[in-house]
């Protein structure tokens, strides 16, 4: 019964300007486009690759994004119920587009994790925030990761 249902389902993928995102910053080996948590999650899209959770959504970066990004970092800091922390880093500008990271970390009942975020507003009015969530053993491939997507998103694509 289980494959019948699942075999009338359309196949998740990506949208086509995330795919070439994450190509650009070669991280689309490996990755299983997966349906964000109802009610638990904070991105439109979801996906896993490895032991990290990828995923992204979009914000309105209005016109402080300072502001905008602070707003966002308070609803994905209600997720956690434990003991939270955010190190973000300083907001990089290039022409009209506006770039910041940072890595936040969750430790609750024993469990530490840690989750790296990009937010990027291009500068036309619309604003997307990128995330890579694993537990702390591996904080590395969560910084590597979202360090790539940062990177990517100030560099142009080759043609």
């Amino acid at each position: 019964d289980e494959l019948m249902q699942c075999a009338g389902q359309a196949e998740l993928t990506l949208p086509p300007s995330v795919q070439a995102l994450l190509e650009h910053a070669g991280l689309a080996d490996g990755v299983q486009v997966i349906p964000p948590p109802a009610g638990l999650s904070v991105v439109d899209v979801a996906w896993q690759r490895g032991a990290l959770n990828g995923g992204t959504a979009s914000f309105d970066p209005g016109t402080d994004f300072r502001r905008a990004v602070r707003g966002q970092l308070a609803v994905l800091k209600t997720f956690c119920q434990g003991l939270w922390s955010e190190d973000m880093g300083l907001i990089v500008v290039r022409a009209a587009a506006r770039q910041q990271q940072g890595m936040l970390s969750c430790h609750s009942g024993g469990v530490d994790e840690v989750m790296m975020v990009v937010f990027y507003a291009p500068g036309d009015g619309t604003g997307r925030y990128f995330t890579f969530a694993g537990s702390g053993a591996n904080r590395k491939s969560v910084l590597d990761a979202g360090k790539a997507v940062a990177a990517a998103l100030l560099t142009p694509a080759a043609p």
